[in-house]
C-alpha cells in the first residue's frame, strides 16, 4: 500500500508542477489519526524520504478520529454527491477511479481564470 500512495502522490505532484506551473515548494498532508495507516513505519519512513524523493519537505498532520474535518471533506463530499446523482441518473458509469477521475474532470473542473468562487 505504501508504495501506491507514493505514486500517487508523485502523480498529482508532476500534473500540479507540469500541467498547472505550480512551483511546489512544501506538502501538507492531513489525516484522521489512523494508526494502521498513516503513523506506521512505512508512512513516516516515505514522509522522512520526501525531501530526496521529491526535492520539497512533506508536512503531515495528524489529527484524532473524526477531527480536523475541512475543506477536503467538503471537497470530497462534492464529488461522492455529483458522481452519485449522475450515475442514479444514469449520465454516468463509473467502474473505476479514471473513470470517476475523467467525470469530475469534464464535469467539476473550475476554470483557472474564473475567480468566483463556486466550490469545486
Amino acid at each position: 500500500m505504501k508504495f501506491k500512495v507514493h505514486t500517487f502522490r508523485k502523480v498529482a505532484c508532476e500534473h500540479l508542477a507540469s500541467i498547472r506551473k505550480l512551483n511546489i515548494k512544501r506538502l501538507f498532508k492531513f489525516s484522521d489519526g489512523c494508526g494502521q495507516r498513516y503513523k506506521s513505519r512505512g508512512p513516516l519512513s516515505d514522509i522522512s524520504y520526501a525531501l530526496s524523493n521529491f526535492e520539497y519537505p512533506i508536512v503531515h498532520n495528524n489529527f484524532g478520529s473524526r477531527h480536523g474535518k475541512g475543506a477536503s471533506d467538503g471537497e470530497s463530499a462534492i464529488i461522492k454527491s455529483h458522481a452519485s446523482t449522475a450515475v442514479k441518473a444514469g449520465k454516468a458509469v463509473m467502474k473505476d477511479a479514471y473513470e470517476l477521475y475523467i467525470y469530475c474532470r469534464d464535469n467539476l473542473t473550475k476554470d483557472a481564470s474564473d475567480d468566483t468562487c463556486s466550490h469545486y
